[in-house]
C-alpha cells in the first residue's frame, strides 16, 4: 500500500491521472467529485478499464447483501410498522411525521456502529461488556432500540429484503476486483471498514494507493496531521495575488465589485440568490446554480398552503377562512399559478376585492363561489373557482396513482415554481424521483394499508361541504 502526498503547488487531477494503469478503481469522497473527475479526464482515456466511484459507493459494491436492500422512505415505514405502542410513547413519536427526524438519526447511528466494526445487532452486548458506566436510561434505550432493530430485520426478511446495516463486516465482503490499482484520491479520514475493505482488496492482488494534498498522511494508521495554511501558502512555487477589499454592508461590498468590471468571475456566496445585493446583478450574465432544499421552494410553500385550507376546513365544512386567503394570496407571485391569464391591472383589481370583503367582515370564502358572488365578473370569484378545483383534485386522492397524476396536472411542478427554481435547480427530477420511490413502497407490497400511517385523509369527513 501506498501512500502519497502532494503539496498545492502540484495538480490533485494529474497526480491522480498519471497513477492510472490499464485496470484501475478510482475512488473520491463523494459522487460528485467522481463524477468531475470523469469528465475531466475523458478526453485522455485510453480505452482502459477504468471505474469512478465514491467511497460509499464502494463500500456498497463489496459488502453484498442476500436479497434487495431498502433505503429512504422504505426502510423507515418499514420501521414504523415494527414500533409498539409502547416504543412510540417511550420516544415520542406521535405520528410517522415524527418518525422520519428519529427514525433518520437511529439509521445514522447504526451506520456508524457499522464503520467501527460493531455489529448493530451485537450493540447491546458489547455495551454491557465493555463497562460504559451507563445511566439506567441510557440502558433502557438500547435495550428498546436493540429490540426494535430486531423486529425490523425480521418484518423486511419477510417480505423478501435486507437493509445495508446488517452486513457481516468486511470478513463477508466479496471482492470483485483482481489485478486493479485502487486510487483513493483527497479521503482525509478512512473509518475502521473501510481501511479494513482496502486491505483485503490489497490481500486479493490489487495494488492501493492512496493520494492527499496539503497534509501529510500516518501510513500506519492513515491518519492525516493538521493543516497547516501558512506552511502550505509558503510551500506554494507560484503564490496568488490577493486583494482585500473592507466594505461597510453587502450592498457596498457588491456596487464597488460592479464599478471594477472585472470581466468574467466567480460569486463564492452559497446564499447569493436569497441576498438582497443579488438584484444589483445583470440576471443575463449570471450563471446560478441553487442548492434549494426542496422545503424552501415555491411549489412545496404551496403543497403546505393546500395543506393548511384543507385542514381549516375540519372546523367549518364548506368554507374557507378569509384570514388565510389573505395571509398567502395578496402577492402576485402566489396568485400567477392559480390565475395565469390575469394582468397587472386583475391583480390590483383582486387585491382591492380582497380587503373589501374583509372590510365588510366577511370571514370566509364558500367553496361553491356561486353561492357567495353574484358578480361572475369578480376576480375573487375567478381566483375562489381556480382555487376549489385544486382542492376538490387534491380530495379525490385515494392512492399513490391519484396522487401522481396530479403531479402532472394540478399538482405540477412546473405550474407553482419559480423561473429560477426551474431554470437553476434540479427540482423536478427531485420530485419525480421521490414521487417514484414512494410509488415502489406500494407496488413493492410493504405496506397494505396508508391509513397504518397516516391519519384519515381530512377530506373523507369533507363531502358534504362541497358542491359537484
Amino acid at each position: 500500500m501506498e501512500h502519497v502526498n502532494i503539496s498545492f503547488s502540484e495538480s490533485l487531477s494529474q497526480a491522480a491521472f498519471s497513477a492510472i494503469s490499464d485496470k484501475s478503481v478510482m475512488i473520491y469522497p463523494t459522487r460528485a467529485s467522481a463524477d468531475a473527475a470523469r469528465l475531466e479526464y475523458q478526453e485522455h482515456w485510453a480505452l482502459q478499464d477504468l471505474l469512478w466511484i465514491s467511497m460509499q459507493d464502494f463500500r456498497d459494491l463489496l459488502l453484498c447483501m442476500p436479497s434487495p436492500v431498502l433505503e429512504d422512505d422504505k426502510r423507515l415505514i418499514c420501521l414504523y410498522q415494527v414500533l409498539s405502542e409502547e416504543d412510540k410513547e417511550h420516544f415520542h413519536l406521535n405520528g410517522y411525521a415524527d418518525l422520519v427526524l428519529w427514525g433518520t438519526q437511529l439509521f445514522q447511528f447504526c451506520s456508524e456502529l457499522c464503520d467501527a466494526g460493531i455489529p448493530v445487532l451485537e450493540f447491546q452486548e458489547q455495551a454491557a461488556q465493555r463497562n460504559l458506566n451507563l445511566r439506567l436510561w441510557q440502558e433502557d434505550n438500547i435495550r428498546r432500540i436493540s429490540d426494535i432493530l430486531l423486529r425490523y430485520r425480521s418484518f423486511i426478511s419477510s417480505h423478501g429484503f435486507s437493509d445495508r446495516i446488517f452486513h457481516e463486516g468486511s470478513d463477508a465482503a466479496q471482492i470483485p476486483f483482481n489485478g486493479y490499482r485502487i486510487i483513493c484520491v483527497n479521503q482525509f479520514y478512512y473509518s475502521k471498514l473501510e481501511k479494513a475493505l482496502l486491505r483485503q482488496c490489497e490481500a486479493a492482488g490489487n495494488e492501493v494507493l492512496l493520494i492527499y494534498q496539503g497534509v501529510a498522511a500516518d501510513q500506519e494508521h492513515w491518519e492525516t496531521g493538521l493543516f497547516d495554511p501558512a506552511a502550505n501558502w509558503e510551500g506554494l512555487k507560484s503564490k496568488a495575488r490577493i486583494r482585500l477589499f473592507d466594505c461597510e454592508s453587502e450592498q457596498q461590498q457588491a456596487l464597488s465589485f460592479i464599478a471594477m468590471d472585472v470581466g468574467e468571475c466567480a460569486i463564492l456566496d452559497s446564499q447569493f440568490g436569497k441576498k438582497a445585493y443579488s438584484a444589483y446583478f445583470d440576471p443575463n450574465k449570471l450563471l446560478v446554480n441553487e442548492q434549494l432544499p426542496i422545503c424552501e421552494t415555491h411549489w412545496y410553500r404551496f403543497q403546505r398552503v393546500f395543506l393548511e385550507i384543507l385542514q381549516s376546513l375540519q372546523d367549518s365544512p364548506g368554507y374557507i377562512p378569509l384570514r388565510i386567503i389573505i395571509k398567502y394570496f395578496a402577492h402576485p407571485q402566489m396568485l400567477i399559478p392559480l390565475c395565469p391569464e390575469w394582468t397587472e391591472q386583475d391583480f390590483v383589481a383582486f387585491e382591492r376585492e380582497l380587503y373589501e370583503q374583509q372590510n365588510q367582515e366577511l370571514l370566509y370564502l364558500d367553496t361553491d363561489p356561486a353561492r357567495q358572488f353574484d358578480n361572475e365578473e369578480s376576480r375573487l370569484f375567478h381566483f375562489a373557482v381556480s382555487l376549489n378545483a385544486v382542492l376538490q383534485d387534491i380530495m379525490r386522492i385515494t392512492g399513490i396513482g391519484d396522487l401522481a397524476e396530479l403531479l402532472s396536472t394540478s399538482l405540477a411542478v412546473e405550474r407553482y415554481s419559480t423561473a429560477m427554481e426551474r431554470d437553476n435547480t434540479d427540482l423536478l427530477p427531485k420530485v419525480w424521483s421521490a414521487m417514484a420511490n414512494f410509488s415502489a413502497i406500494q407496488d413493492l407490497g410493504l405496506i397494505s394499508s396508508w391509513s397504518e400511517l397516516f391519519e384519515i385523509p381530512v377530506w373523507e369527513s369533507l363531502s358534504c361541504g362541497w358542491t359537484t
